[in-house]
């Protein structure tokens, strides 16, 4: 009699453990960006110190993609582009700190109309409710505008988790990694000693003392004090790294890993003093500006501990997400699903495109032309990076970098690879013609104002 009672015991168990697998359908969703976040400094991506163990355990267990870049080296458009699927030309937002259009339709938008409970933490303190980045969600911790830490974000997270019924999708965006670097005091000193200089110029840029322009761009430090700034970023990275350990242990906790579908990315990098370029982003689209990170988990959907080297960008995220989720969008997106290259039936570079921010400094004398028309804009393909500078006399200058070769970009050999800028300056002319199109027109109120100052984008 126990026996007859087993079998259909065991069998029910089967069933349920094998449903899950075999389907991405209800599956929950949990993504993860982190600011400020360049790809080389992080040691899933091979960088020397330990910064990221807990998104290299979560690498073994999905896919990476060693070669993915962000649309906009500025947190307002990259975001959007991640959840729109669209050039920032497209969803019409350009710069800090304006709101994304209501006209477009986000992934979170996508995910409630399929039935999915949507939620969003958010710790930067420009992403309120008001910069409509909410549209979509349910519910939308923005603080009321206060900055929070990885820690605190992790706690929200990990009881949403607890709290919500599936199918869910929860966005998170974590800001620690931004300039001013200030990991907590556990962490201050992981990668190097304490360094006084740093307190003193946060202090000073505080005061009005010392211009954050003349830090971004007419830099005298020391080489030993730009590494003591390093080594806080390093430590901030760390610092996020564990919030992403704390949430992974709540799904895990509440059993449901194989239940949920993981991503994690940043909304751009930041330049640690190449170029002369020192603690910043959205300028000029330099490869510590839009290198990123792009870890995907699905268990059973996705293999297991594989590396993707062909080029991807941003906007293939959405298109991807919902492939995997099985969700159906009659929407125009620019993006790609991922999903071709994750199975092996397609090898090729995606075209990745992007633009920079409006610059906010006078001290930037390397961007002749301010406004719209100033923007750099680039494309990669592969191997090969081809930058548009427009200049002064309303002309541009097209500078080709080979990444491979070049990872700094500090040759231009377009004159020696004057083929390849044959080959990809048609793709790029159009692009460069669609962003040039005038956008959506906002003006700056006077707390935007204060927010850019105290964010250190303006003096």
């Amino acid at each position: 009699m126990r026996k007859a009672w087993l079998i259909p015991v065991l069998l029910l168990t089967l069933m349920i453990r094998c449903h899950w697998p075999v389907s991405g359908k209800s599956r929950n969703l949990l993504l993860v960006t982190f600011e400020t976040t360049r790809a080389d400094h992080l040691s899933t991506y091979g960088y020397s110190r330990l910064t990221s163990p807990n998104l290299t355990k979560l690498a073994d267990r999905g896919v990476l993609f060693e070669n993915a870049y962000s649309n906009s080296p500025r947190t307002h458009p990259s975001l959007a582009s991640i959840l729109t699927s669209l050039y920032p030309y497209e969803h019409g937002l350009r710069t800090l700190p304006f709101p994304l259009p209501q006209k477009n339709l986000t992934l979170a938008d996508m995910l409630k109309q399929a039935g999915y409970n949507t939620a969003a933490v958010q710790t930067h303190p420009m992403l309120t409710i008001n910069s409509g980045f909410g549209k979509g969600f349910q519910f939308y911790d923005d603080s009321n505008g206060v900055q929070r830490r990885a820690n605190e974000a992790a706690s929200s997270v990990s009881k949403l988790i607890e709290e919500l019924k599936g199918p869910w999708f929860i966005w998170v965006h974590v800001f620690d990694p931004h300039f001013g670097y200030a990991p907590p005091a556990e962490y201050r000193t992981r990668f190097g000693p304490e360094d006084l200089r740093v307190p003193e110029l946060y202090n000073q840029l505080q005061s009005g003392q010392v211009k954050i322009g003349s830090v971004i761009f007419q830099n005298h430090m020391p080489p030993d004090e730009v590494q003591s700034f390093i080594n806080l970023y390093d430590a901030e990275l760390y610092f996020t790294d564990h919030g992403l350990g704390v949430m992974i242990d709540a799904l895990q906790k509440a059993d449901l890993m194989e239940k949920t579908v993981i991503a994690v990315t940043a909304d751009h990098g930041e330049s640690l003093g190449e170029h002369n370029y020192f603690f910043e982003h959205g300028d000029f689209g330099s490869q510590p500006e839009i290198h990123v990170p792009l870890v995907l988990y699905a268990q059973d959907l996705i293999p297991a501990g594989k590396r993707i080297h062909p080029t991807v960008s941003s906007i293939d995220v959405a298109p991807t997400l919902l492939e995997l989720l099985q969700i159906s969008y009659k929407n125009h997106l620019s993006g790609k699903s991922l999903i071709p290259l994750i199975k092996g039936t397609e090898n090729q570079d995606r075209i990745c495109m992007g633009e920079t921010d409006e610059s906010f400094h006078q001290e930037n004398t390397r961007r002749e032309v301010r406004g719209l028309g100033g923007r750099w804009r680039w494309l990669v393909l592969g191997q090969y990076k081809l930058t548009d500078i427009p200049r002064a006399n309303g002309t541009s200058d097209r500078h080709l970098y080979d990444l491979k070769t070049d990872p700094q970009e500090a040759n231009d050999c377009s004159r020696t690879h004057s083929e390849i800028v044959r080959k990809m300056s048609p793709m790029l002319d159009i692009f460069v013609r669609e962003s040039l199109k005038p956008g959506e027109h906002y003006e700056l109120t006077d707390e935007d104002r204060e927010k850019l100052r105290s964010l250190g984008y303006t003096n």
